[in-house]
């Protein structure tokens, strides 16, 4: 018996070391001092060992409990890095550095060697000269925004020390090669950035205070499934325009008219009806709405459901409402024990019958001439090209800054193009391309590009891909292919890799764009990559920390001798530039660029 409890001990002990190193990854250090880092991490690694040696020395914290806190950094993924009493640390969501004055702080999650909670408020101080007051009535209690308090500038420093923390740590740059390297993060040209979503999604729920049973539209808190926050009143979501504010509302009043005979879809159980509401506008001002249901053909016809999409359709800017059938799959199960969710994710979604679709189209827009493609497609112009991506195919939700983006993967790619001192045909493969925004554009604004090669999971991106090709007259230079790329094979429309690889070869991949989804690249994606020996990659990330451990790679820092990447060609980083697509949130875009070296 004393064996085995040394030996649980010592498991708790490993488990705490683990944690600590997990957490540590994440913790913003000044860099002007590598002994403050020494020392924060000694702290948390005694903090470990006595709670693991000693129970009675820890104390307990309840989750839902209100404590007094100070933020002393930020970590890599925007939470704000608090100490609690008994020297462990509190990952807290909207806390920033700069609230020198104590916040209150609710704990959502104890473990047993760090915390996560949520900023409730924060002391009234004059000398807090980096917030201001929220604008939006639902800022605490929605979940789409955590930064509202904090004013942009601000916002904007904060991002570029999450971008320069992980490629410190996870790139294992180091804190002062990083920071050189980290350009300031590119905003919006506003102090109060608004209005700058091109899509927003919303959740059904119940609501009870007409009618039991009733649906209700709004936006869902992180880390919740059963509530329900209705942001119609005063003003709509601040973060979409004003045309799809005013539908958001209609549909809000038709629920309420329509009472439990549209229930929501309840995801414990598959039943009910509506699920989501989905806004996307087009460049011209012009309004798509999607709504998803388990509603069969012929609500759409007659009903309350049909009434609710007539009703959408007669608003101003509104040009289409689509009903979208979705399957009865139950996608929430029973947590387990000690979890303060009474349901969590089961991993099983109800998938989108696209088959099975309604779409309206608004009379005006049927008049528009016989040239012209009327559906529920999106539509947006971006650096001078056009674009059309269907329901299915991702596209940046903000696009002014999508704009900056793809500027900046041109600017970064022109040099490799402005004089052709070789007659050899140069290739940029475009991984991951989506609907091809980035392929295309580069393509565009660089003539001496011979050809660009896209690949997409997503058939209908790919599709999309291509007749945005057509349709902006670059279908002679552009292609794009349907290519799961975390799987190995043969690349559709490449000559053989010897003879793109070789000095003397008819055409040559002088560049590589990525852009990959928030995991970042698998490493037989960056070996493939490093084996092709393009002279330059742009990188665009949504998430910085899977970028820069993928950055690490190309780096040459994770070889192994025994598969052979030791023989690989290495890439050094030569900028990192963020961008902030979405304002207020704690999420910032990134572009890298790597040279071969």
């Amino acid at each position: 018996l004393t064996h085995k409890k040394h030996i649980q001990t010592m498991r708790a002990v490993t488990t705490d070391a683990l944690i600590v190193r997990r957490v540590l990854s994440k913790v913003s250090v000044p860099s002007t001092s590598a002994h403050k880092s020494s020392s924060l991490a000694t702290t948390f690694c005694r903090a470990a060992h006595r709670a693991s040696s000693s129970t009675s020395t820890s104390t307990n914290y309840e989750v839902d409990s209100v404590l007094e806190l100070n933020c002393h950094s930020i970590a890599s993924d925007g939470s704000g890095v608090c100490r609690l009493p008994d020297d462990r640390i509190c990952l807290v969501t909207g806390a920033t550095p700069d609230e020198h004055a104590k916040i209150l702080v609710k704990i959502t999650q104890v473990k047993k060697q760090v915390a996560f909670g949520v900023k409730v408020s924060r002391q009234n101080d004059e000398r807090l000269t980096n917030y201001q007051q929220p604008f939006c009535a639902h800022f605490a209690t929605c979940g789409g925004c955590s930064w509202q308090d904090v004013k942009y500038d601000r916002q904007l420093d904060l991002k570029r020390t999450m971008v320069v923390e992980s490629f410190a740590k996870n790139g294992k740059l180091g804190m002062d090669a990083a920071n050189a390297l980290v350009e300031k993060t590119v905003g919006l040209k506003t102090n109060l950035p608004t209005k700058f979503r091109n899509k927003m999604t919303f959740a059904f729920g119940i609501d009870n205070s007409v009618e039991k049973g009733g649906s209700k539209i709004g936006l869902r808190p992180p880390k919740s499934h059963d509530v329900i926050i209705d942001v119609t009143s005063p003003n709509g979501c601040m973060l979409q325009s004003d045309s799809a504010n005013e539908a958001l509302k209609v549909i809000s009043k038709s629920l309420r008219k329509a009472g439990k005979s549209l229930p929501p879809f309840d995801r414990k159980t598959g039943n009910g009806t509506l699920r989501s509401a989905t806004f996307r506008e087009n460049s011209n001002g012009k309004i798509d709405v999607e709504i998803e249901s388990t509603s069969r053909d012929s609500a759409v016809k007659a009903g309350p459901l049909a009434e609710m999409m007539k009703e959408t359709l007669a608003v101003a800017n509104v040009k289409s409402v689509t009903h979208v059938q979705i399957d009865r799959v139950a996608n929430l199960k029973k947590a387990g024990r000690g979890r303060k969710q009474s349901n969590v994710k089961s991993g099983r979604r109800p998938e989108s019958n696209r088959k099975v679709k309604t779409t309206m189209i608004d009379d005006d827009e049927k008049d528009v001439g016989r040239e012209s493609v009327i559906d529920d497609a999106w539509e947006v112009s971006l650096s001078r090209l056009k674009f059309r991506a269907r329901p299915e195919s991702f596209f940046q939700t903000n696009t002014a800054q999508a704009e900056v983006l793809v500027d900046t993967a041109v600017e970064a790619l022109k040099p490799l193009f402005t004089q052709d001192t070789t007659k050899q045909k140069k290739i940029v493969l475009d991984l991951f391309s989506g609907v091809g925004v980035f392929g295309l554009t580069v393509a565009h604004k660089i003539p001496n590009i011979s050809k660009v090669i896209g690949y997409e999971i997503v058939k209908e991106a790919v599709m999309d891909a291509n007749e945005n090709a057509i349709m902006n007259n670059l279908s002679d230079k552009c292609k794009f292919y349907v290519r799961d790329l975390t799987k190995p094979g043969p690349l559709e429309g490449l000559e053989d890799k010897d003879d793109v690889t070789s000095e003397d070869a008819d055409s040559i991949i002088e560049a590589i764009i990525v852009d990959p989804a928030r995991p970042g690249c698998s490493k037989d994606i960056l070996r493939e990559i490093r084996t092709l020996r393009p002279k330059r990659i742009v990188y665009i990330s949504c998430n910085p920390d899977t970028q820069a451990r993928d950055a690490s790679i190309l780096f040459g820092k994770e070889d192994d001798e025994k598969d052979g990447a030791s023989s690989l060609p290495t890439y050094r980083l030569t900028s990192v530039k963020p961008c902030d697509m979405f304002p207020h949130a704690l999420h910032v875009e990134t572009v890298a660029v790597f040279d071969l070296f």
